[in-house]
């Protein structure tokens, strides 16, 4: 049977929203785009995404030519949308701290323009313990609104691949309606789709990145253990990832630390914690 397609909005159009939007609307979906910034909006009508990802311009101007994707600077723009994805790339702040005031203004905005039966889909990475108190207050709004938290998982490079091929999506929810609503658009990703409560999900985010940040640092010891014993440690994580428990694409590679916000937000969040 073939589903129907929604109405989806997309908010925050930087790396993660402008590849939210290729894909979704790629898939045959509706897709509004809604950003503050000017500049962007005017890039984005020519089809020019605000920074360089392969590949993503072309899909952007297949969307428009379609006529199944649009620009908007007026949120209001979204209130007949299905479902609408919160996808800013959450900026970090100094000491490893998220930013959340761009998530928490379009959740201010969104719930006072949003139909009955909408959906938001946060993509942002959410601190753990955050949505949940973000869909108390949507619901405070209005009762029939849902959100559930499906963090994004592109790589830089390969991302409209990434997002459409993902091995399997996490998505967090708290009601057995918002489980078959999510699940219904979701399907439309050939990937195992694996659901748990809000702040599961969130965790599952912070535990990737902090085991990603672990095995680089582990790495790191071990290659000074490796010049003390005469071992050559590209050999030694050579055996190490041969072993079928560990894996060709584990982060075993030696070098000077890890850095960039992602991996030291959520080693913050669980120290926290």
């Amino acid at each position: 049977m073939k589903l129907k397609k929604s109405k989806i909005g997309v908010v925050g159009l930087w790396h993660l929203g402008c590849t939210l939007s290729a894909c979704w609307s790629g898939l045959g979906h509706e897709v509004a785009g809604f950003d503050e910034d000017a500049n962007k909006i005017e890039g984005l009508i020519k089809g020019e995404a605000p920074l360089f990802e392969p590949g993503l311009n072309d899909a952007l101007k297949k969307g428009l030519k379609s006529g199944k994707l649009s620009w908007t600077k007026n949120p209001a723009d979204l209130s007949d949308c299905d479902y609408v994805f919160v996808s800013y790339d959450t900026p970090v702040l100094d000491h490893d701290e998220s930013d959340l005031a761009p998530i928490r203004s379009a959740i201010g905005k969104l719930k006072s323009v949003l139909k009955n039966q909408a959906m938001i889909v946060i993509s942002s990475q959410m601190p753990a313990g955050t949505c949940l108190g973000l869909r108390s207050e949507l619901q405070k709004q209005n009762k029939t609104l849902e959100l559930v938290y499906s963090p994004e998982n592109i790589r830089l490079g390969e991302a409209i691949q990434s997002y459409m091929n993902p091995g399997r999506v996490i998505i967090g929810i708290e009601s057995a309606a918002a489980q078959k609503k999510a699940g219904q658009l979701f399907s439309e990703i050939k990937a195992d789709l694996l659901f748990m409560n809000l702040t599961s999900s969130e965790m599952v985010k912070h535990g990737i990145n902090s085991f990603l940040a672990t095995s680089i640092t582990f790495t790191n010891h071990l290659a000074d253990l490796c010049e003390v014993a005469g071992a050559d440690i590209l050999d030694v994580v050579g055996g190490i990832k041969s072993d079928p428990r560990v894996g060709m694409k584990a982060y075993l590679t030696p070098g000077i630390g890890f850095s960039g916000g992602t991996l030291g937000r959520d080693l913050r969040v669980l120290s926290n914690l």
